[in-house]
């Protein structure tokens, strides 16, 4: 089998004004930009496989492998049609800001920045099905029924709601004290744009699917170099694909997030400073997708007897604009700047994010599966996101062995060695568990999952973790069929991270200003290893078994000699 999907080449033309002017106490900023962004996208997927049938001489016999060698496909598929396309998007942007110096201890920023970006324009057009309605639209002239577009070019009208506004404090309390805030909205212009107008590329009717199976059952009929007997041909009639671009004005609007900030800062010695921070944020209408035109309710019955629109399988929807996350974070910093032959750096971060969704949970990362949403349960998915890594502390270090004894070649040998490193923590990152079945019976999405066991006890409490069992999984369970799992994305977390970067490094330095240079490095200078997360879903033989350690990778050494002139 083959899979094709890719983005580009990609053309990026930008252009940006700015003013500047100062008037008594006021320091004025303003000016807009333009961008047009332009690439091309294909998603098509193909392929065969190859079966024991077609070298069978009896029960139990016959070879896939043999199959395979002769060309004799067990079945095949194929995309016809343009599957690519060229998209065009336009970006326009304008801000204002306001430095307002209202005194020599307070100041004031205001700001207000706007911004738009178009649907695209896309040849040679777009196909997709619109649950809302149970309408099949296309963009462009149909290409196999002569059909006049029935909907707008990018599918969904523009959003004009781009109003960012931006406001910033800034307060000396004394000398060697200053307290800082801030708050401001961003809009999210090019975050998922790309996916979402790659997935449906192979849609119709500027694309379809065909598929044959059974081939080849007696005499050899399809053959390896072309199993498809003639051209393709497209049916008249709309035939749904795997995922479909949402066109839906309320779920379409372009996604933005509130962020707000405080901060302490302390000067305690002329080259030591301490700062606190906090910082908070709020996505709203973020992009993502859903599993959708699955059943309205699990049952014990066919689910298209319960699905809105039965004669369209379940599919993947893309720029389903309705998910929300959430981030708190606290942090604290203490900063040397180097005398005394050292610097140093210390930080520590306490943070909670959530969401309902992020592409770390969809992407299959650590070897967990790919899982989405239905539109029926996105609030089941509201959980630690899957970078959420609640504490991290770093400590950053230079120190330049004082080692000079004023002799030449003595100072050859001692003199201008430096220790330098980061050691760093942190903690789990979470996983969930999941059922790998459709076990409440309301349609699946190939290679997706979108439901949970039943929960029936705290798996960590009282629980010593281990490679062969990381958490108590007898605390899930399946649920009755037909029937929805009360786990949600109940969050747990794997093993927390331990590392030292380290260097050494010695300079021999020649004239004014010239020096050589030869560093020896150590990453993972202890050779730590951590756990990534367990297997995950119910039913597997190995589920809640670690078996990878690819978060931390091993020790790795470098030399390198430099001349600086």
């Amino acid at each position: 089998s083959q899979f094709f999907g890719n983005q580009g080449p990609e053309y990026y033309l930008s252009w940006t004004g700015d003013a500047h002017k100062i008037s008594g106490r006021h320091a004025l900023s303003f000016g807009g930009g333009f961008i047009r962004d332009s690439y091309f996208a294909d998603h098509t997927a193909g392929g065969m496989c190859f079966g024991t049938t077609q070298t069978a001489f009896g029960p139990g016999t016959g070879s896939s492998l043999a199959s395979f060698l002769l060309g004799l496909p067990l079945d095949a598929d194929r995309q016809a049609g343009n599957t690519g396309g060229n998209l065009l998007f336009h970006n326009y942007s304008w801000y204002f800001q306001d430095t307002f110096r209202i005194s020599s201890r307070l100041t004031l920023n205001m700001g207000l920045r706007w911004d738009y970006i178009s649907p695209p324009s896309e040849t040679p057009g777009f196909g997709t099905f619109d649950f809302n309605t149970g309408k099949y639209f296309w963009s462009a002239t149909n290409p196999i029924t002569g059909a006049a577009a029935n909907i707008r070019s990018g599918l969904v009208p523009p959003d004009y709601n781009g109003w960012q506004p931006r406001l910033g404090i800034a307060y000396a309390l004394t000398p060697k004290t200053a307290v800082r805030s801030s708050f401001g909205i961003f809009d999210e212009i090019f975050g998922g744009d790309q996916q979402v107008y790659t997935g449906g590329r192979a849609n119709w009717p500027f694309a379809f699917n065909q598929t044959l199976g059974g081939l080849n059952p007696t005499l050899p009929t399809a053959f390896l170099l072309d199993p498809f007997s003639g051209p393709p041909v497209g049916s008249s009639t709309p035939s749904c694909c795997g995922q479909e671009e949402n066109v839906q004005t309320g779920s379409s609007r372009q996604p933005y997030v509130e962020e707000w900030s405080f901060s302490l800062q302390r000067q305690l010695t002329p080259s030591t400073m301490v700062e606190g921070d906090y910082m908070g944020s709020h996505g709203v209408r973020l992009e993502g997708q859903v599993l959708d035109n699955q059943a309205l309710s699990p049952g014990t019955n066919s689910y298209t007897l319960r699905q809105l629109w039965p004669t369209t399988p379940p599919y993947i929807m893309n720029g389903f604009n309705e998910f929300m996350s959430w981030y708190d974070g606290m942090s604290l910093k203490l900063e040397k700047h180097y005398s005394r032959n050292l610097s140093l750096l210390l930080t520590y971060t306490w943070s909670k994010a959530m969401d309902e969704s992020d592409s770390l949970g969809n992407g299959g990362d650590y070897s967990e599966p790919d899982y989405n949403a239905t539109r029926y349960n996105i609030n089941s998915f509201k959980s630690p996101a899957e970078f959420d890594v609640r504490n991290i502390f770093n400590a950053a270090y230079t120190y330049d062995l004082p080692g000079k004894t004023g002799y030449r070649w003595a100072d050859a040998a001692l003199a201008n060695w430096e220790l330098s490193g980061i050691v760093s923590y942190g903690s789990g990152i979470p996983f969930v568990a999941l059922l790998s079945t459709d076990n409440e019976n309301i349609g699946v999405v190939s290679g997706r999952i979108s439901e949970f066991p039943n929960l029936i006890c705290n798996p960590s409490a009282g629980f010593v973790p281990t490679a062969k069992e990381w958490f108590n999984t007898s605390c899930y369970q399946l649920p009755t069929f037909g029937t929805v799992g009360n786990a949600g994305r109940h969050a747990l977390f794997s093993d927390p991270i331990a590392n030292w970067d380290a260097a050494l490094v010695k300079r021999w330095p020649f004239g004014e200003s010239r020096a050589v240079e030869f560093r020896a490095e150590f990453f993972n200078f202890l050779n730590g290893s951590t756990f990534d997360p367990p297997a995950d879903k119910l039913g597997s033989t190995t589920f809640g078994t670690v078996s990878t350690t690819n978060r931390q990778p091993g020790r790795q050494i470098q030399f390198s000699l430099k001349v600086h002139f």
